[in-house]
């Protein structure tokens, strides 16, 4: 695809304006490096984050083409997720959950 910017193009549906473009989809990096939930994912699912983390990196940021290594990290942090909302103390994101 040549280089252009995507937001100068709009279409009209029938909500109004918008920058989706019918020819492909745009990948756009996830920023949130700093986000509980990836520090969560870094604390107690560290071999699943980084197998989905390379993935992306891979192919281009398309999250379709990492669906297995997603899946994965999901199942992973599923059982984490609920134990730190179940937790009476605030979960500490320096040391995580004791081992």
């Amino acid at each position: 695809m040549a280089e252009r910017n995507r937001f100068k193009y709009f279409r009209t549906n029938k909500v109004g304006r918008t920058s989706q473009l019918d020819e492909e989809t745009a990948f756009f990096e996830r920023k949130e490096e700093g986000s509980p939930r990836k520090i969560i994912y870094r604390n107690e699912c560290p071999n699943e984050l980084k197998a989905f983390e390379d993935c992306m990196k891979s192919t281009g940021n398309n999250l379709s083409a990492c669906a297995s290594q997603n899946l994965a990290l999901g199942t992973c942090g599923k059982h984490f997720f609920k134990v730190i909302n179940g937790m009476s103390q605030p979960y500490d994101y320096h040391k995580g959950l004791p081992k």
